[in-house]
C-alpha cells in the first residue's frame, strides 16, 4: 500500500482536481432541497422492523452487484443465507490482511541506517509470506481444495507468488523514496509520516445519517487523512465500476457523518485469475456527481430488490461463465430453480 502515499507525492491531486471537486452538489451532509431528495432514500423502499426502525444496506451489499437480477442480494438480506465457499470469499480476506500487513511489518526499514540490497529484502519478504502463509494455513489448504476440484480456479502457488511480487513491488517505492531522500539531503520522512494511510481503529468505523440508506456502520479498508481519501481493498478478474461504488458509498457515509468533503477514493487492486505474474495497483479516482448519482441509483435498486424474490437469471454460456460459476449462491439458485419449475 506504499504505493498510495508515492502517486499522493507525485501527483497533486487537489490541486489537479480541485475545480471539479468544487462542482460537487451530492454531498453525505447537503442541506440544499433537492439534493437531499436525491441523497435520501425514497420512502416506499424502506424497511421497517418490528421495532419500527429501519432495515439498512452496508456500501458492500449495494455495491458488489454480482447477479445481474441479484438473486444473490435476496438470498443473503431476506432469505439469510451464508451460500458456499468460494475462491473469492477465501482469497479477498487473504489479500487484504497480507497487504495491510506490509504497512507495520516494514515501515521501520525507511528508518534503517543500513544499506538494505536486494538479496536481504527478498529475504525478508519470504520471511514475511511463509509465516503469513503458517498463520492461514487452513485458508490455504481451502483455495488448493478449490483449485483440486475446479482448475479454473487460481492456483494457490501463483497466488502466493502474486502476493510476494506485490510484497517486493511496494517495498521497492519504499527504498526509492528513502534513497531520493537522502540524495536531496533531506531530514528522512516515511511516506506514511506524509501521507498517513489508517487501515484500523475507531477512524474506519463510520456512523452515517439514516438518510442515506447506508448500515449503522460503514467500514472502509483505509482512510488517507490528507488529502481526505476513502479507500478500499479489491480482488478478482479485473477492476470493474462497482468498485468504485464502494469508495463513493463510503465518502457520502463520511461526509453525512463528519460534515466534510471526501472527494476522491482509491481502489487497492489486486488481480487473480490472471496467467501473467502482477502485482497489486491502486488506482484514485475524484468521486464526481456522476459516480455519486450511479452509486444512489445502485442503492435504490438494491432496496427494491428485497422487496420482493426477483427473477432467476437467464441461463447462457456467457453468463454461466461470468456470473454463475463463481456465485457463492449458485447451488442454492440451481436448487431453487429446479424446485419452481417441478
Amino acid at each position: 500500500m506504499y504505493q498510495i502515499a508515492v502517486r499522493l507525492m507525485l501527483l497533486n491531486i487537489p490541486e489537479i482536481w480541485e475545480g471539479e471537486a468544487s462542482k460537487i452538489e451530492l454531498r453525505g451532509y447537503s442541506v440544499d432541497e433537492r439534493a437531499m431528495e436525491r441523497l435520501a432514500v425514497p420512502p416506499e423502499l424502506l424497511m421497517r422492523k418490528p421495532d419500527g426502525s429501519v432495515h439498512t444496506l452496508s456500501v458492500d451489499k449495494i455495491a458488489s452487484k454480482h447477479c445481474p437480477v441479484r438473486r444473490d442480494l435476496y438470498l443473503e438480506v431476506v432469505g439469510r443465507k451464508r451460500g458456499q465457499e468460494t475462491w473469492g470469499r477465501i482469497a479477498g480476506p487473504l489479500i487484504e490482511s497480507y497487504c495491510k500487513g506490509l504497512l507495520g511489518s516494514f515501515e521501520s526499514l525507511y528508518d534503517d541506517s543500513q544499506d538494505i540490497g536486494y538479496a536481504d529484502l527478498a529475504k525478508r519478504v519470504e520471511t514475511y509470506t511463509e509465516a503469513f502463509r503458517q498463520e492461514h494455513e487452513r485458508e490455504f489448504s481451502k483455495l488448493d481444495g478449490l483449485f483440486q476440484k475446479d482448475s479454473s480456479e487460481d492456483d494457490p502457488e501463483k497466488f502466493l507468488l502474486k502476493l510476494k511480487h506485490t510484497a517486493q513491488t511496494e517495498l521497492a517505492m519504499l527504498g526509492a523514496d528513502r534513497l531520493l531522500g537522502q540524495s536531496r539531503r533531506q531530514e528522512a520522512s516515511s511516506l506514511l509520516k506524509r501521507f498517513p494511510i489508517q487501515i484500523g481503529g475507531d477512524a474506519l468505523s463510520i456512523e452515517p445519517a439514516e438518510h442515506i440508506g447506508i448500515g449503522r456502520l460503514a467500514t472502509p479498508d483505509l482512510i488517507v487523512i490528507n488529502p481526505r481519501i476513502v479507500g478500499d481493498v479489491k480482488s478478482g478478474p479485473s477492476i470493474e465500476r462497482k468498485h468504485l461504488y464502494t469508495c463513493t458509498g463510503y465518502a457520502l457515509a463520511y461526509e453525512s457523518r463528519y460534515t466534510v468533503d471526501v472527494n476522491y477514493g482509491v481502489i487497492y487492486f489486486f488481480e487473480t485469475h490472471g496467467k501473467p505474474l502482477n502485482s497489486a495497483q491502486c488506482y484514485i479516482f475524484l468521486i464526481d456527481d456522476r459516480l455519486r448519482g450511479e452509486f444512489l441509483d445502485e442503492r435504490n435498486d438494491a432496496y427494491r430488490v428485497v422487496q420482493a424474490p426477483p427473477p432467476f437469471p437467464l441461463i447462457g454460456k456467457q453468463q454461466i461463465k461470468d456470473y454463475c460459476t463463481y456465485c457463492k449462491f449458485n447451488q442454492k439458485c440451481e436448487e431453487d430453480r429446479r424446485a419452481a419449475n417441478g
